[in-house]
């Protein structure tokens, strides 16, 4: 945890980019080509063919790295997908915590960007007009607010990546954290290309 947090602020003093990506039950059921829970739902509505599939789990291997749950089970999934090498990963709790503790939100005040569900940056911009949702989060604002699609993500990343990464290009902010859903495995490797700066998948968090 130390080594990771030394790292994130190492970065952000570089003008570094590094990027980290949560993945878990839905991506793992994605990747083997379930059709389950909330996927059809929410995040396509194409028919999971391994055409459709294969640039998720080629983007798996191209972010720095990866945050799982490391439970037997999700293990075993994880080792199943994805043959040697592995992409690196670290626990997703060490995210959580660092979020919940508020270490990421105080170390990087003000200087950050929010990526994520349109309707859910609805609510927080409307949180921010209130002193005490300010202190909550630790910064007296965020620096831009992204959206994405709430439903169908993954339909059309080319195209939404070229949306998102113009914002990401014009924004001013230095750490970014992102919550996509599964088209972030797509996208999120993409992210550096248009800013050197810190991604953090906080999804579920």
């Amino acid at each position: 945890i130390v080594e990771f947090k030394n790292n994130l602020v190492e970065l952000n003093k570089n003008k570094k980019s590094y990027i980290v990506m949560r993945v878990y039950d839905g991506e793992f059921h994605f990747l083997n080509k379930i059709v389950v829970g909330n996927g059809p739902k929410r995040h396509y509505s194409k028919p999971l063919t391994d055409d459709f599939v294969k640039p998720f789990k080629n983007g798996c291997y191209k972010v720095d790295i990866l945050s799982c749950q490391l439970n037997i089970s999700m293990l075993r999934v994880f080792n199943n997908i994805f043959p040697d090498p592995k992409p690196k990963f670290i626990p997703m709790d060490i995210i959580y915590g660092l979020l919940a503790n508020k270490w990421i939100l105080s170390t990087f005040k003000n200087k950050i960007a929010l990526i994520g569900g349109n309707e859910k940056l609805n609510v927080i911009k409307e949180l921010m007009k209130y002193q005490e949702y300010k202190d909550y989060v630790c910064n007296d604002y965020f620096v831009d607010y992204i959206s994405v699609p709430e439903r169908f993500s993954c339909d059309n990343t080319d195209s939404l990546i070229n949306e998102l990464g113009e914002k990401i290009k014009d924004s001013n902010a230095e750490v970014f954290l992102y919550g996509i859903g599964i088209s972030k495995m797509a996208m999120a490797y993409k992210f550096k290309n248009y800013k050197n700066a810190i991604f953090i998948d906080i999804g579920c968090g």
